[in-house]
């Protein structure tokens, strides 16, 4: 046998004693390895009360309001048909864009199912009535089924 042949028959025996002992994690236990934990989405259970949706269905009434008249220890509504929109605030940066425009009913009122975001930190009610600018923002966190939209508007008993 030649030196060529030599080599390339060590190489082979080599490469194939290498290639019958890979694998396994190098430990000599013979103890079986522990089985795998399969959870399946069914199997998680979420808390009560959890909501899966980043958003929250709200009924909200918006009520325009005197800042300065009040009757009864409630802010005096502000009568007539008002338009009133709402706007998004984020990091308490009020978006450009309105979520919603309405208008008030006679009693100054306004019922609206609002979707709100999981990530807005407030919402900013925006109208003007009788050429003032009225703005009231109301935070996520503490916010009611009521939006008080305060103006700087002195009313007469009505």
């Amino acid at each position: 046998m030649s030196n060529l042949e030599k080599t390339l028959a060590l190489i082979c025996s080599s490469f194939s004693l290498l290639t019958g002992c890979g694998g396994g994690d190098g430990g000599g236990s013979n103890a079986p390895s522990s089985p795998a934990v399969q959870t399946q989405f069914t199997d998680i259970t979420a808390p009560t009360g959890f909501e899966w949706r980043s958003s929250e269905n709200r009924q909200v009434t918006i009520k325009v309001v005197s800042n300065y008249s009040v009757q009864q220890g409630e802010a005096m509504p502000i009568r007539g048909q008002h338009v009133v929109s709402l706007f998004s605030v984020i990091d308490d940066v009020v978006d450009a864009t309105p979520l919603f425009t309405g208008l008030t009913e006679n009693s100054g009122e306004l019922s609206y199912a609002i979707e709100l975001s999981g990530h807005w930190q407030a919402i900013q009610a925006v109208s003007t009535v009788r050429e003032i600018e009225c703005v009231s923002s109301t935070e996520i966190s503490a916010m009611d089924d009521v939006i008080a939209l305060g103006c700087d508007i002195a009313l007469e008993s009505d």
